[in-house]
Formats: structure tokens, C-alpha cells, sequence
């Protein structure tokens, strides 16, 4: 109990510090947030949009009307944001870790101390880490991520009617969370489909999955639409992308596939981007290097040789999760296109820390704890060095708010109380340090 206690403080240490600072879309977000709370429309005076227009972004609706739901107890503030991401993704986590020691296969490396060891090493993981704090869409990706997972298992292992209509019901969510689960809203039942046809001797899952992709259909309906009509995911998509010929498209989003996932990306270099990452090493630790491999093997050998649905299931989300980050051009790798990975990342890291036998146990023990230096190393360069090094990437606020009180002639009239709330913005960055205020 008192390593769990340890880790919760560490991951939520230095919070309002780590970063130093707020980007545009998590401006961007709270104005809109603010303004729904204040009016019921968005900045541009569009009464309870299904996607908000904000930066020409078409961000995604699901985190604005829960920051506005928060912004009607905390009040507008930024830090509030920044906390309540955390708190979901921790939760998350807990939730994932606690849900996997049911299964039998994994369930010896969960118990006691060893459930402390993952936690420790998953809720510090910089891909999770950084990205968790930052206040957007991004960050309910992993409470969908990991979720999702869940009630897959439930629904393919225990065929299980509850997973089924749970797994479809945050599927359809999904798409109103962040712009990869819309990719991925299309690959969790083409993955699914695939699964069934290869393996014949499972077709009794078939209406466990039907059942899933009608509630998701159902939940998505909305966007669905919205997508044949308006198209604002095509348009948010084709904003990230530099060429329209088909074949260029193909071929470039092959390349980039592989600049996300590849062993560089996840131990070396990672996100070059500091708001993605603290800028030390990969987004992963690389204690998980050998429990990753061992499981992404055996996960495949799983699927090969037809030996478990569910394991198939999770090499091939695996796979697909990159496709999100792959089919945008530009600063790639981008962790969070593809953050919608790391859950399974984490579920194989466990799978292969379940198959490494015990003549290698001292060979382990040995490297884990060599790994585990250079991994305390990192998370202290995060907390000491990395707020210094960021804070030209987190300078963009204060540009955004000038640039916006120059376009009130793109406001809508409808919205009344637009002006007065862009008022209260730009005082505050006018009169305090606009990296750690709160309006």
C-alpha cells in the first residue's frame, strides 16, 4: 500500500509546474468550454455543436462539454483542466491493472508487489506521463483505450453480453473523444471480421460482436452522419496531410507506419516534439524492451497458429493503432495520433513478462534493474529539467488570445457573452504570468 501511495504522489507531483505552461488547444478548448457553460454555443455562436471549429481543428466534442461540466463547479481554470485529465488517466490505469489480474495467464505477474512494479513503471512511462497532462481530447484517449480492451476481453473471452454492449458503447464514444478513435471506430470491427473468418471454430462469438457494433453504430449515428454530410474528419484530416494523389498518399503513409512503430520511437528518440515528450529517450522505458518483444512474438504466434481469439484480437489493435498517426504528414512521429497504442503496448509488455521463463530469470533480474537506473533518471530530468527546457513550446497562448480579439468580426451576434469572456482572458495575460494563471 505504501508503494501505491508513493506512486500516485509521484505521478501527480509537480503538477501545475510540469509543464510550465498551456498550449492553444487547451486554450482553445476552455474558451469553448466557457462559452457552452455561459451560453449554450460555441465561439462562433453554433448552438451545442457536434464538432467544435475551434483553430479550424474541428476538435472533437466529448472533452468541451466535460471541461464545461467541470468549469460549472471549479470555475474556468486552466489547472482544473490539466488535474482532471490525470485523475482519468490514473484511473484508467488502476482500473486496467486491477481488471488483467482476473486473467489467468496473467494474473501471477499482478499480485503484491509486482502489481506495484507496473504501476510504477506504466504510470511513469513518458508516453503516458507527459501526454496525460496535457488538458484536450487527447487525454480521454486512454480511458477509451484501455476500456475498450476490457470489455473486449469480456466479450471475446467469457462471451459475455455485458462486454459486448459495453465494448460497443465506448467505441461509439469514442468518436466524439479524439480524432484517432474515429479511425479506429472503423478498425476495431474490421479487425473483429478478419478474426472471425480466420478463426472458423470461433463463429459462436459472432453475435457477441454484432451486438457490439450495432450499439456502436447506434451511439455513433451522429458522427456517421456527419462524416457523409459535413465531413468534418475528412476535412480535419486532409489539413495534416501534404499531397492529394491517392498513390503518394499510399505510399508515404506505408513510410510513416514505420517511423512510428519501430524500436526508436519507443526506446531511443520518441516524440521530438516537447510537448509530447520530456525529450529524453523513447516513450517507453526500456525495461519494457524484452516483456514487449517476447509478448508481441508470442501474440502473433497466438493468432497464427489460431490458438486465442482474444490475444489475435489485441496483436492486431496493436497494429492497426498506428494507422490513426500514419496517415498524416507532419511532425512524425507524433505521439499523440498514435497514443491510442500504448494500452496494448502495456498488455503485451505483461503477456511477455508471463512467457519469460526461468532460466533467463537472472539475465532479467540483471537488466531490469540496469533499465531501471536509466528509467529514474528520466522521470528526474522530467521534473527538474524539463520546464526549463519546454517553455518555448508552451509560448503559443498568449499569441492566440491576441489573435483572436483581432477576428470578433467572425463571432457570431447570437453569442453575446463571447466578448466579455475573451475580455477576462486577455486581462488575466496581460496582468499575471499567463503559464500558471487560471482565469
Amino acid at each position: 500500500m505504501l508503494l501505491l501511495i508513493i506512486i500516485t504522489i509521484g505521478f501527480f507531483s509537480h503538477s501545475e509546474t510540469v509543464p510550465n505552461g498551456y498550449d492553444n488547444d487547451a486554450v482553445s478548448i476552455a474558451l469553448n468550454a466557457e462559452c457552452i457553460r455561459q451560453t449554450g454555443q460555441d465561439e462562433y455562436g453554433v448552438k451545442s455543436p457536434l464538432f467544435f471549429r475551434s483553430l479550424d481543428d474541428n476538435k472533437a466534442p466529448l472533452y468541451i462539454y466535460l471541461t464545461s461540466a467541470l468549469f460549472s463547479i471549479t470555475g474556468p481554470k486552466l489547472y482544473a483542466m490539466k488535474f482532471f485529465s490525470m485523475v482519468l488517466g490514473f484511473l484508467s490505469l488502476v482500473i486496467f491493472l486491477l481488471w488483467l489480474k482476473k486473467d489467468q495467464e496473467i494474473a501471477p505477474i499482478l499480485s503484491s508487489e509486482r502489481f506495484a512494479f507496473w504501476l510504477f513503471l506504466f504510470a511513469l512511462t513518458p508516453w503516458f506521463l507527459v501526454t496525460q497532462r496535457l488538458p484536450q481530447g487527447t487525454s480521454l484517449v486512454f480511458v477509451f483505450s484501455s476500456l475498450q480492451i476490457l470489455c473486449a476481453y469480456e466479450m471475446i473471452k467469457n462471451k459475455s453480453t455485458l462486454g459486448s454492449l459495453g465494448h460497443g458503447l465506448l467505441v461509439g464514444l469514442g468518436v466524439y473523444a479524439y480524432h484517432n478513435q474515429k479511425i479506429l471506430f472503423f478498425g476495431q470491427y474490421f479487425i473483429l471480421f478478419v478474426l472471425l473468418f480466420w478463426f472458423k471454430n470461433e463463429r459462436s462469438k459472432t453475435k457477441f460482436i454484432l451486438v457490439s457494433l450495432m450499439m456502436a453504430i447506434f451511439i455513433a449515428s451522429p458522427f456517421l452522419w456527419d462524416l457523409l454530410h459535413e465531413r468534418h474528419m475528412i476535412e480535419r484530416y486532409s489539413n495534416v496531410k501534404s499531397s492529394t494523389s491517392p498513390v503518394f498518399w499510399l505510399v508515404k503513409s506505408f513510410l510513416n507506419y514505420f517511423r512510428h512503430f519501430n524500436l526508436s520511437n519507443f526506446f531511443i528518440l520518441g516524440d521530438l516534439n516537447l510537448r509530447h515528450h520530456h525529450g529524453f529517450g523513447g516513450m517507453l522505458p526500456l525495461t519494457l524492451l524484452p516483456f514487449l518483444l517476447v509478448g508481441i512474438v508470442h501474440g502473433a504466434r497466438k493468432l497464427i497458429n489460431q490458438e486465442s481469439f482474444f490475444w489475435g484480437y489485441a496483436f492486431l489493435l496493436l497494429l492497426f493503432s498506428f494507422v490513426p498517426g500514419a496517415i498524416t504528414f507532419e511532425g512524425l512521429p507524433h505521439a499523440l495520433r498514435t497514443n491510442c497504442a500504448l494500452f496494448p503496448l502495456f498488455l503485451f509488455s505483461l503477456y511477455g513478462a508471463t512467457q519469460i521463463k526461468t532460466p533467463w530469470s537472472k539475465t532479467m533480474n540483471l537488466f531490469v534493474s540496469m533499465s531501471l537506473i536509466v528509467f529514474l533518471f528520466s522521470i528526474s530530468y522530467y521534473f527538474r529539467s524539463y520546464p526549463e527546457e519546454s517553455t518555448k513550446y508552451w509560448n503559443a497562448p498568449h499569441t492566440l488570445l491576441k489573435e483572436k480579439l483581432t477576428q470578433t468580426d467572425e463571432i457570431a451576434p447570437t453569442n453575446h457573452s463571447y466578448l466579455t469572456i475573451m475580455d477576462r482572458w486577455v486581462h488575466v495575460s496581460r496582468h499575471k504570468d499567463y503559464r500558471y494563471c487560471s482565469i
